[in-house]
């Protein structure tokens, strides 16, 4: 299992890989039983991504990243220009509950 994320790349070659080998990488690196519920988000989640990155960023993105000494992961990563961008997601959501508030905090 990766020490850092369950999945990383570089922004481009995160938008040309297929959407299958990314949930394939994603599901091994999980090493947990593999809800129905946490499969969709993630392809939610690379859909979303993947129509809204610009294909031109020169970054690097990370699923469900390891947040050292906290025990937590934050759902995606995207570094870009020394900037890091945290990405909790609440697929199939309709509002932001305190709990969800929290959790991004």
């Amino acid at each position: 299992m990766s020490e850092i994320a369950y999945y990383c790349s570089n922004v481009q070659n995160f938008l040309m890989d297929d959407n299958a080998t990314i949930l394939g990488i994603l599901t091994q690196q999980h090493g947990f039983s593999l809800e129905h519920q946490q499969k969709n988000a993630w392809i939610a989640q690379v859909n979303l991504l993947k129509a809204n990155l610009p294909t031109n960023l020169n970054g690097a993105i990370y699923f469900e990243f390891r947040i050292p000494r906290m025990g937590k992961r934050a759902d995606v990563l995207i570094v870009f220009n020394g900037i890091i961008f945290v990405i909790e997601f609440k697929v199939g959501s309709d509002k932001f509950d305190h709990y969800a508030i929290d959790q991004v905090h």
